[in-house]
């Protein structure tokens, strides 16, 4: 037979049990959801709101936030109408929901593409100056290649010239060689005179030679006759 449990030792069991499950209804409330891949908000337009340290105005505020900074999204708590953020530096805390936005105020957009309207006309003006660098340069190697053929021409033209000059060389050089050819086949028929010269001179020392013995011959034959024509003379002289 079981035994009736005590009224008291029923309230305790009962209140024990509620407050085991509001205990665990607000650890399960307070433990932040994960992040979202869609976690990144902005604060709206023309607003600076409070950054607290809790859900409500009670709670101490931890710092400004200007519209368009962006936070990121922690938790949100639907029934208070506050989430939890962090900022860029790490600074974590609670805003109204309300004051979130999935995209940025249009002041930050406005920013954003005078930013890069500015990025542009930079990158504009660095392309026209290079566009003038390459046109710079363009025009002297256009420069360059106009005095190159200048220089060919003019090298063309002293090459003609040697040319031209090599040529009357080497006819002047062939001129010479006949020249000198002539020469030495005159210097040859003029050894050759001379050679027969000198056997003429000695042909005609010879001759000389014979003739002067021939007439001094004759001139001792004449002495010789001389003396015997006129003795012989004499005597038929006297013999008549």
């Amino acid at each position: 037979m079981s035994q009736d449990i005590p009224s008291d030792m029923k309230f305790a069991f009962i209140t024990m049990s509620l407050l085991f499950l509001m205990l665990q209804s607000t650890v399960h409330a307070a433990s932040p959801k994960p992040e979202s891949k869609d976690s990144q908000r902005y604060i709206t337009e023309n607003l600076e709101i409070t950054l607290r340290s809790g859900q409500g105005t009670k709670f101490q505020i931890i710092r400004m936030l200007r519209s368009g900074t962006p936070v990121t999204l922690l938790e949100t708590d639907k029934t208070t109408g506050y989430s939890r953020v962090r900022t860029s530096n790490g600074i974590e805390g609670w805003v109204l929901s309300r004051f979130l936005s999935r995209h940025p105020s249009s002041k930050n957009q406005l920013t954003e593409l005078r930013g890069k309207l500015t990025g542009l006309e930079i990158r504009l003006k660095q392309q026209a100056k290079e566009l003038d660098k390459a046109l710079s340069q363009v025009r002297k190697t256009t420069a360059d290649n106009q005095e190159l053929l200048k220089q060919k021409a003019s090298l063309e033209r002293e090459l003609k010239r040697i040319k031209q000059a090599a040529g009357s060389t080497l006819a002047i050089d062939a001129k010479n060689k006949d020249l000198q050819q002539k020469l030495i086949a005159s210097e040859h028929e003029l050894q050759r005179l001379q050679q027969e010269n000198q056997v003429l001179e000695s042909n005609n020392s010879r001759k000389w030679f014979l003739y002067g013995g021939s007439f001094a011959v004759f001139c001792m034959l004449l002495g010789w006759l001389l003396p015997k024509l006129s003795w012989r003379r004499k005597s038929n002289w006297n013999t008549l």
